[in-house]
């Protein structure tokens, strides 16, 4: 789905440019969740050096000084366009999330003795003695 035509006032091309520079920054330091108990400004601090660093690879350095300031918008998330980059990292968050979950579940069922389980479960749905609801 797009966003093009959800909200008129949203900068689809600005929005998407700030993704890709919030994403540069966390390539370089990682994605730092609540597990590493990193404090906020520490965070911040370490995007914020990674950024700057990044920006002196671009050979054009108007870009990388207009990829920091898109970066510095992002954080301090007064536009719209920065709440879109927000709500769609979280979604990012997310979709990450099933899908470790979903590897999880995978290699959880190559398991010799899940692999019993679920079939002697499958044999008592099958013959009805015992339905799971009755549990």
């Amino acid at each position: 789905m797009s966003l093009e035509g959800q909200f008129e006032e949203l900068d689809v091309g600005r929005t998407v440019t700030m993704c890709l520079v919030h994403d540069l920054a966390v390539a370089i330091v990682d994605d730092i969740t609540p597990y590493y108990s990193v404090s906020t400004k520490e965070k911040h601090d370490l995007e914020n050096k990674a950024i700057h660093k990044i920006a002196t690879y671009v050979p054009v350095a108007a870009v990388g000084e207009q990829w920091i300031e898109q970066w510095e918008e992002y954080e301090t998330q007064e536009t719209l366009e920065a709440k879109a980059v927000k709500h769609l990292d979280k979604l990012d968050m997310v979709a990450q999330a099933f899908e470790y979950e979903r590897k999880a579940m995978i290699a959880a069922v190559d398991q010799p003795i899940l692999r019993a389980f679920g079939h002697v479960v499958k044999r008592l749905q099958k013959t009805n003695k015992v339905g799971l609801s009755s549990f």
